[in-house]
């Protein structure tokens, strides 16, 4: 990110996802102090995958119908922290995900037990 975007003077009184579309909207960071603070409190989270210590995670927080969210590295042992970064945020959409699994098939025998 260009180092010329100012930092978002964040509110801790106000709607933590108004704020947030209005950093985005205005291309404005949260710092790192403000993304470690407001991300405990996402309405929803998305895993993007892990390594051997940490997880990348990002916090969601909607708006009038829009999410946006923040990214940090969750530690995944007790000696791993968490580790924040300043950021703009980033608009996210919801969508339906359909999951599919496999489950194995039981052939019957010629006594109707399962075999």
């Amino acid at each position: 990110m260009p180092t010329e975007l100012e930092t978002f003077p964040f509110d801790y009184s106000k709607d933590t996802g108004e704020q947030l579309a209005c950093a985005y909207h205005n291309k404005q960071y949260i710092s790192e102090e403000d993304c470690r603070e407001i991300c405990w409190d996402s309405n929803d989270e998305i895993t993007h995958g892990s390594g051997r210590w940490t997880e990348q995670v990002t916090a969601i927080f909607e708006y009038k119908g829009k999410y946006y969210g923040l990214t940090y590295d969750r530690g995944l042992t007790e000696c791993q922290e968490n580790e924040y970064w300043k950021q703009v945020p980033k608009m996210y959409k919801k969508i339906q995900v359909i999951r599919y699994t496999f489950e194995e098939v039981k052939e019957e025998g010629t006594d109707g037990k399962t075999t």
